[in-house]
């Protein structure tokens, strides 16, 4: 297991794991907060695989004004989607994202 501290506003945790790919993700999310002090907190993270997700009864798209404006809402990502505007060649046509509360993108 590898060991990575952390401090922000004086509390220290510990964050633990066995997968490189993980600490380097943290290490690079708080880089300003590294910290070589104690712990008072361990959290330990692994990685597994996820089931595959279920979609039904998730996605709720609604117009949203006119006939070429949808308002998109999925768990934690909500946006329009404007098909008024032309397309890109070559790109497929964007959804404007509104929220996507996450600490690991």
């Amino acid at each position: 297991m590898a060991e990575l501290g952390v401090e922000i506003a004086g509390v220290g945790t510990a964050i633990v794991t066995r997968d490189p790919e993980v600490l380097g993700v943290v290490r690079g999310l708080y880089k300003g907060f590294l910290s070589t002090g104690s712990s008072g907190w361990r959290i330990e993270m692994k990685v597994e695989a996820a089931p595959s997700p279920s979609f039904a009864g998730d996605l709720v798209v609604r117009r949203d004004g006119d006939r070429a404006h949808f308002a998109v809402r999925r768990g934690d990502f909500a946006g329009t989607l404007d098909l008024s505007r032309p397309p890109v060649p070559g790109r497929p046509r964007a959804a404007r994202r509104a929220s996507r509360p996450s600490w690991l993108s």
